[in-house]
């Protein structure tokens, strides 16, 4: 099994409610693009080129299937790194095909670091944010209809908007394109960044 090659368009897909329009969308605009995923986002897109899970609640959660992924599809399996005995003992991912030594402070949450891997680990030259709208302050918070968990909204605003911007910025080379509407601020400033509406 081989890591996927680098370079080209990525789909970065995350769990908002409006992922699955959202993937429909950027798969017929994109046909070429690989797909990344972490968590539930497997279930929309049962065949991603990548799957992340990168703690133990989603390995706990998620193992069994990103090992069906890898046998079934020969997605390449991606976590961090925390230590030879927590990947194999708590987490039993320890025969993962990649983990991520590499640690930007305070990016803890999924869509943000397979946006990174995107962008840092495959040299992508456009990543296509779908289903990376953020929590809204109540209501549903997953393309599945569970609720927004508790703060999430709060790390939306604190968290994804500078965390996106600080990534557009570290990767001058990529085009950033920001699906649907979102909860977090996009920054107009930034020429590699834009949002859009799917038809």
């Amino acid at each position: 099994m081989n890591r996927p090659t680098p370079g080209g368009t990525w789909i970065s897909l995350g769990s908002s409610p409006d992922a699955v329009a959202h993937l429909e969308y950027a798969r017929r605009k994109w046909r070429n693009a690989r797909i990344i995923t972490g968590n539930r986002g497997f279930q929309i897109a049962n065949n991603p080129d990548v799957y992340m899970v990168f703690d133990k609640t989603a390995c706990d959660y998620w193992r069994d299937d990103a090992y069906r992924l890898r046998r079934e599809f020969g997605t390449w399996l991606i976590t961090l790194f925390a230590g030879q005995e927590t990947v194999r003992i708590n987490r039993g991912v320890h025969d993962f095909n990649e983990f991520l030594t590499i640690r930007p402070n305070d990016w803890g949450m999924t869509g943000l670091w397979i946006t990174y891997y995107a962008a840092k680990m495959m040299r992508a030259d456009r990543i296509v944010l779908c289903g990376h709208q953020g929590y809204p302050a109540a209501g549903v918070g997953y393309f599945d209809g569970s609720p927004t968990p508790n703060q999430h909204h709060v790390k939306t605003i604190a968290v994804l908007g500078p965390r996106y911007h600080c990534l557009a910025v570290d990767s001058p080379d990529c085009e950033f394109v920001a699906l649907g509407p979102l909860q977090w601020e996009l920054d107009e400033g930034m020429p590699n960044m834009k949002q859009e509406l799917p038809a």
